[in-house]
C-alpha cells in the first residue's frame, strides 16, 4: 500500500497539469465477503490530492496557459471529466456546465463507451481508460 500511495508524487513534481477520475475500482475494494471497503479508495484520494493532483468528477477544469497565452483564438481549453458509469455517479451535462459551446475540451472519464451520451458535438474525441 506505502508504494500505491508514493506514485503520485513524482507527478506532482513535474509541473505538468495532472489530474484524474476514479471509477468503480478506485472508488472501493471488494472484500472477499462481498463487502465494499471505503478505506482503501479514501487513502489513494488522499494521497492523491495531498501531491496535488485533483481528483476531478462530473466538473470542468481550465486549463492554466503553460507560458503562452489561450491555445484556440484566446478561447481556454478545458478538461471536462465524468464519474463513474457502474456507480451512478455519471453526470456528463453537469460536467459540461460552465464550458461554452466554442471551448475547445478534453474528455476524461472511466469508461470511454460513456462518451456516446454526451451531447453531439461536445465531447467528439474522447479520452478514457
Amino acid at each position: 500500500m506505502g508504494m500505491v500511495l508514493d506514485l503520485p508524487h513524482p507527478l506532482a513534481g513535474a509541473d505538468i497539469p495532472t489530474y484524474t477520475v476514479f471509477g468503480n475500482h478506485e472508488r472501493a475494494r471488494v472484500r472477499p465477503n462481498g463487502d465494499a471497503d471505503y478505506e482503501l479508495a479514501r487513502k489513494v484520494r488522499s494521497a492523491l490530492e495531498n501531491a496535488g493532483i485533483p481528483v476531478l468528477e462530473n466538473e470542468a477544469v481550465r486549463f492554466k496557459p503553460l507560458g503562452i497565452t489561450d491555445l484556440v483564438r484566446g478561447i481556454p481549453l478545458y478538461l471536462v471529466a465524468t464519474g463513474a458509469e457502474w456507480l451512478g455517479r455519471y453526470r456528463p451535462m453537469l460536467a459540461l456546465g460552465p464550458v461554452s459551446d466554442e471551448a475547445p475540451r478534453l474528455a476524461l472519464m472511466h469508461n470511454a463507451i460513456t462518451s456516446a451520451e454526451f451531447p453531439t458535438g461536445t465531447a467528439t474525441y474522447p479520452v478514457g481508460k
